[in-house]
């Protein structure tokens, strides 16, 4: 693989550069931090209050659903007989009329 030869840069070293002669009119309002921590930490608190109550609704809604299917499962359960019990009642019923169809043979 060919070497790739950077150039070489020169350094500067910016740590004895002084502003305060430059910036003279710059006035920055001093703000407290406890509001802004405040205000972060009541952000976080409604944050996770939120998803506590959606898991809750989420937790809600499941139970609802698992009522809805326990309460309908008898009946699902006795249509799926009911229907089972009529398709086995059609096919021997088929299949007695073809063996009544089918001509026996009969012996020489």
């Amino acid at each position: 693989m060919p070497a790739i030869k950077f150039p070489n840069l020169p350094s500067i070293d910016l740590t004895k550069f002084d502003l305060s002669g430059i910036i003279t009119n710059l006035h920055l309002p001093m703000i407290r931090p406890e509001p802004v921590v405040q205000l972060i930490k009541d952000s976080a608190y409604v944050t996770i209050g939120v998803g506590v109550l959606a898991f809750q609704k989420v937790q809600v809604r499941r139970r609802e659903i698992a009522e809805t299917v326990q309460a309908s499962l008898p009946k699902i359960a006795t249509e799926a007989v009911v229907q089972t019990e009529s398709i086995v009642r059609n096919m021997i019923a088929f299949v007695n009329a073809r063996l009544a169809n089918k001509s026996v043979p009969t012996a020489q």
